[in-house]
């Protein structure tokens, strides 16, 4: 329950147009952050929204193609969702299903930032910047870690008086 803690890009689509322009953001975040000594912070999860009324009698179909479409190695971290994301959908601001859209989700789960279509170098580079950001500790938790350190002796909380019955 540390917003510090992680930082997942979730990459949605609706339509394979909008897959196909997600790699632009992915890859550049998989290569720059999901490897090295903080991989372990940084993930990638990849939704694919299947909406219309027959699309859970052609989930078998759908989920076969999507299997040709997604590396093995992320099949782990990829969600197949099938039925109405319309409410969803108005809520993350997604209204043109024919593009891909990418947020940065904290380690408590609030998205602090969101793009969509294909990702710019310059786009791009902001949103790894942004992301390394979210995983650093705020000032206060460095400040106080320091003081804690420099002080020499355990850190000791205010004894609460008890309560007579």
């Amino acid at each position: 329950k540390d917003a510090n803690a992680q930082c997942t890009l979730v990459a949605i689509s609706c339509k394979d147009f909008g897959a196909q322009l997600l790699p632009s953001w992915t890859e550049a975040f998989e290569n720059a952050l999901c490897k090295g000594k903080d991989a372990g912070r940084f993930e990638v999860v990849r939704i694919t929204i299947t909406e219309g009324r027959i699309a859970k009698l052609l989930s078998p179909f759908i989920a076969s193609g999507a299997k040709k479409n997604v590396p093995e190695e992320d099949y782990a971290n990829t969600l197949l969702y099938y039925g109405d994301a319309e409410e969803m959908r108005d809520i993350l601001r997604m209204h043109n299903i024919y593009t891909g859209y990418v947020f940065l989700v904290d380690g408590i789960g609030r998205v602090r930032w969101a793009g969509s279509g294909e990702g710019s170098d310059e786009e791009v580079e902001k949103m790894i910047e942004f992301a390394k950001l979210l995983t650093q500790p705020s000032e206060r938790f460095v400040r106080d870690k320091k003081q804690l350190a420099s002080s020499g002796r355990p850190r000791v909380g205010k004894k609460l008086p008890r309560q007579s019955r």
